[in-house]
């Protein structure tokens, strides 16, 4: 019923904003004269791409004739509107999860979509001078940082695959209404309201299987299934209540503005809630006994904590280097750090260097962590419930990246590395892209070592390698 309340409203705001400026356009001619003048107040843009390849783990050439290929086609169309006071943007996704089931390996994911998997981005909006206001299903971007941005936290993100870490291709939209008015001495102001919530997405079994969930139940005093979750456990996670009512609205409130043409800031304020799961129970811990553990955890609810951001951002070149910077304040109601349902409130900060250097070469530095505040009111008893126990107050995040463009920019070679500091594991990503006219060759390696319980060297025996041949339009 709320998937067609939505395509309900989205279909009169493009009937109320398109077709109204339709009406003014005047009668159709068919002299040049009337269909130039008419070609600039009305425009439309189709366009995509689409792939075919695969993707192959090194663990496969083991057994080769018992492995199975992944869906070998995916790819993308988009369709804009444009008129002088409203525009219109529609694309879809066309992969394995959105146009047929997986060929084996197939995984659960959590939570269950919003909105089909199919859709990737749906909105209108209309300009009014210096203001565009609109709504739809949109991916809006917050924040300095194109890697481990701590202040991007409109959108849920899509982690059911750890080595996809570009953020265009991480990021979900979701139904949001947006308000931008361009003020004079390049100042800008954003308001964003989200009537609905969607959490990160992730793996609950598989290859791809998360840390995070594994984490949530490291308690259960259970030896048969070390390896991840129980089907019981899946189940809570796979049915549980979507934060799909005006309950979980979320909002915020964006000021930018550059100085003297070299320094970009920002300051931001987001009421929400944390896109990763916690879990809630009326017991506590004098309330049963170890044997009786078990059963209180698998009673506990499913909960999402609101949280309050306040953050700021900084961007400016210097010669060759460019310098970004990001720091962010989340409140949560926790404020003793001693409720376990609840996360503690963190500090988290962003600090990124990008150098240019001769024969086409760009060199990016990220570091990335938060900072756990209150961490001393944790109950770190066995058989405390909060799942912050026992983990470390930081989590810091460094990524090195490296590239050239060659041969008149059509060839570019990458070289990532994306390390976790307190976890002490790694995963290295060698690319190789091509473009030949309307044609995309792509090479990637990935490799994961460290720490077996990190959050990357859980995956040792994932590396894989994955080529592809495209066509874009």
């Amino acid at each position: 019923m709320k998937k067609f309340f939505f395509s309900l409203i989205f279909i009169l705001l493009i009937s109320s904003l398109i077709f109204s400026e339709e009406a003014d356009l005047g009668d159709f001619g068919f002299d040049d004269e009337e269909s130039s003048s008419e070609s600039s107040v009305f425009s439309i843009d189709f366009g995509g791409a689409f792939y075919t390849g695969t993707e192959v783990f090194f663990d496969a050439f083991k057994k080769p004739e018992s492995y199975q290929f992944p869906f070998p086609l995916w790819g993308s169309l988009h369709l804009e509107a444009k008129s002088p006071l409203a525009e219109a943007y529609a694309s879809v996704n066309l992969n394995a999860k959105t146009i047929a089931a997986e060929m084996g390996g197939k995984s659960e994911y959590f939570p269950k979509p919003l909105f089909p998997r199919w859709i990737d981005e749906a909105y209108v909006q209309a300009l009014a001078g210096p203001v565009v206001f609109g709504g739809g299903i949109k991916k809006v971007n917050w924040g300095r940082a194109h890697f481990l941005s701590v202040l991007d936290m409109v959108n849920p993100k899509d982690y059911s695959k750890p080595c996809e870490f570009y953020p265009e291709k991480i990021k979900k939209s979701a139904p949001v209404f947006f308000l931008s008015a361009y003020l004079p001495k390049d100042m800008k102001i954003e308001f964003v309201y989200l009537p609905v919530f969607e959490a990160d997405e992730f793996a609950l079994g598989g290859r791809w299987e998360q840390p995070p969930f594994i984490n949530l139940t490291r308690e259960l005093p259970v030896s048969s299934d070390n390896a991840g979750l129980n089907q019981a456990r899946k189940e809570r996670f796979l049915n549980a209540k979507k934060a799909d009512t005006l309950d979980y609205a979320q909002g915020g409130l964006r000021y930018t503005l550059n100085i003297d043409g070299k320094h970009d800031l920002g300051f931001q304020y987001f009421t929400g809630f944390f896109h990763k799961p916690n879990f809630k129970s009326s017991h506590t811990p004098s309330d049963y006994t170890e044997a009786e553990f078990k059963n209180v955890f698998e009673k506990a609810t499913l909960i999402y904590n609101r949280y309050h951001q306040i953050g700021a951002d900084y961007e400016a070149m210097f010669g060759q280097f460019t310098v970004q910077a990001e720091f962010a304040a989340n409140i949560s109601s926790d404020l003793k750090g001693n409720n376990p349902d609840i996360y503690n409130p963190h500090l988290a900060w962003n600090l990124g260097l990008v150098y240019a250097l001769p024969k086409n070469i760009n060199l990016r530095l990220q570091a990335a962590e938060t900072i756990r505040l209150l961490n001393s009111g944790i109950n770190q008893d066995k058989l405390s419930l909060d799942t912050e126990k026992g983990r470390p107050i930081t989590d810091t995040r460094l990524l090195l990246s490296l590239s050239q463009t060659l041969v008149r920019g059509s060839l570019e070679w990458k070289l990532n590395a994306l390390v976790g500091i307190e976890d002490a594991d790694f995963m290295i990503n060698p690319e190789l892209s091509w473009l030949i006219g309307t044609i995309g060759f792509d090479l990637g390696i990935g490799f994961f070592g460290g720490k077996k319980n990190g959050k990357l060297g859980c995956y040792q025996n994932n590396h894989f390698i994955k080529v592809s041949i495209g066509y874009e339009f």
